[in-house]
């Protein structure tokens, strides 16, 4: 341990020995900081090291158990996964001939919808020209 840090932490902790000044509470805070630092350091490498021990050895374990039937799964879990890509890709080919279809559908629509607010508006604008006209004659 660093020098006076016994000496610190009895002096902060028995109320008889002498005060401790601000600066070297402080100090002695920082101190203890560090120290937990360091001790957090080490733990987390020592940590690190007991994971990646045991990850090590299952490894191994499971390479050496049944490394056959494993190979044998993972090929089953590729056919049927390669199945459900074709029919996923043909769902989307069918979804993405619903969308032009839509979309055409949408285009005729907004089409439509145009052709009758032009046939609104020229209808509007010969109706005023008839109450012009009919107003013109009234007048």
């Amino acid at each position: 341990s660093a020098p006076g840090a016994s000496s610190g932490a009895k002096a902060a902790g028995e109320g008889g020995g002498k005060k401790m000044t601000a600066a070297q509470v402080r100090q002695q805070i920082s101190f203890m900081q560090e120290q937990f630092k360091l001790v957090q350091q080490v733990a987390g490498k020592l940590n690190d090291k007991l994971i990646a021990e045991k990850a090590a050895r299952e490894a191994e374990e499971e390479a050496h158990k049944g490394t056959r039937q494993e190979l044998t799964r993972i090929s089953r879990e590729l056919q049927a996964a390669t199945r459900e890509k074709a029919a996923l890709e043909a769902e989307l080919a069918r979804q993405q001939d619903d969308v032009y279809r839509m979309k055409d559908e949408v285009t005729g629509a907004k089409n439509g919808v145009e052709s009758v607010e032009d046939d609104r508006n020229k209808l509007k604008r010969m109706n005023e020209r008839l109450l012009q006209r009919l107003q013109d004659l009234g007048a």
